[in-house]
């Protein structure tokens, strides 16, 4: 009678359920590998979506110093033309002129204050920003000229020059609004990657 039969039967079996342990504990181990590696990529994402945040704030506020220094120089044209008409009362002249310059002593304080990473709002400067989701991204800036023909009640010269600076801030508007969309943009795609990636990670999370 042979009983090395059921012997081998046996031991097939075990090495059978052995490899199923293994296979169990290695499944086991590769879903969380990947758990970690969803939750690094969440995290990852979130950071990102707080340094374009944090941007985006950098260039509200930047739009928020350019609306009140274009109110401001509004007000200054206002006065300049208003200087014509009292062209031949000194007193009247010097009155205005001394509110012309109180406004452009406030825009030149606003532009400077204006925290941008540490630079001023009109420098002929680059600022980096923060976030560098889909390469670097820069803001241009430009030294805003100065308001002429204040002293001398040259109304030409300062109606020139705050032409030349309105231009200046248009620019400035519409480098803002260029990179605005860009982050928006950016912000958008990390919103959406990062509910993906969390929804993948819950899911696997329930065939634990």
């Amino acid at each position: 009678m042979n009983t090395q039969h059921p012997n081998l039967t046996n031991a097939a079996q075990q090495e059978a359920c052995s490899e199923q342990t293994l296979s169990a504990s290695a499944r086991r181990e590769m879903q969380a590998a990947y758990a970690k590696a969803l939750l690094d990529q969440v995290d990852a994402a979130q950071e990102q979506i707080q340094d374009l945040q944090d941007d985006i704030s950098l260039l509200k506020t930047a739009e928020n110093a350019l609306d009140m220094i274009s109110e401001n120089l509004a007000k200054v044209r206002r006065l300049a033309m208003e200087k014509q008409t009292y062209s031949t009362r000194k007193q009247t002249v010097a009155d205005l002129n001394d509110e012309i310059r109180n406004l452009l002593m406030i825009n030149m304080l606003v532009a400077e204050d204006t925290e941008l990473n540490g630079h001023f709002l009109f420098r002929d400067d680059i600022i980096r920003m923060s976030s560098n989701t889909r390469g670097e991204l820069t803001l241009t800036t430009t030294r805003l000229p100065e308001i002429a023909g204040i002293d001398t009640n040259d109304t030409q010269a300062t109606l020139d020059s705050l032409d030349s600076a309105a231009r200046t801030i248009n620019r400035q508007y519409e480098r803002i609004a260029e990179l605005m969309r860009t982050l928006l943009d950016n912000y958008r795609q990390l919103q959406h990657e990062t509910i993906v990636l969390t929804t993948a990670q819950r899911e696997l999370k329930q065939t634990d």
